[in-house]
């Protein structure tokens, strides 16, 4: 997890989890809601995390690769070890996403992606907030 317009803002290591529904419209052409949460554990016992709400495209160029984009809204929250949450305004957010399915089956597959996601959100001063993951998908049709 990077951070802009942030003064003395390091960039964090972060665990990245996705969660999808949608379904295919085409044979090739998918339409998505997304969730993309990067969480980043303190040795205090905090979390601070990013969450991105999207729709999404996912468009399957060959039979196992395929390349997504979604549109969404997105926020920071930071959870002290006492339990105590404070959370940024919603901000504008983005996501792209490519992939290959490693293994398919009649309702099952298996796939490897790497995921950029980003947000802008509101704060004194506004900030903004990016991430790159590797993932590993496992895919109910």
């Amino acid at each position: 997890m990077n951070f802009s317009d942030c003064n003395g803002c390091d960039s964090l290591s972060v665990l990245a989890v996705q969660a999808e529904i949608g379904g295919m419209v085409t044979p090739n052409l998918a339409i998505l809601f997304d969730w993309t949460g990067d969480f980043h554990p303190y040795s205090d016992g905090g979390t601070l995390s990013s969450n991105l709400f999207d729709a999404a495209i996912r468009y399957y160029f060959a039979r196992i690769l395929w390349i997504e984009g979604g549109l969404g809204f997105g926020f920071l929250s930071f959870t002290d070890q006492d339990g105590f949450t404070d959370e940024t305004d919603w901000g504008l957010g983005l996501m792209g996403a490519f992939g290959v399915e490693v293994l398919q089956t009649y309702n099952f597959a298996l796939d490897l992606s790497v995921r950029l996601s980003g947000e802008r959100v509101s704060r004194n001063p506004d900030v903004s907030v990016g991430s790159v993951a590797f993932l590993v998908g496992f895919h109910w049709y």
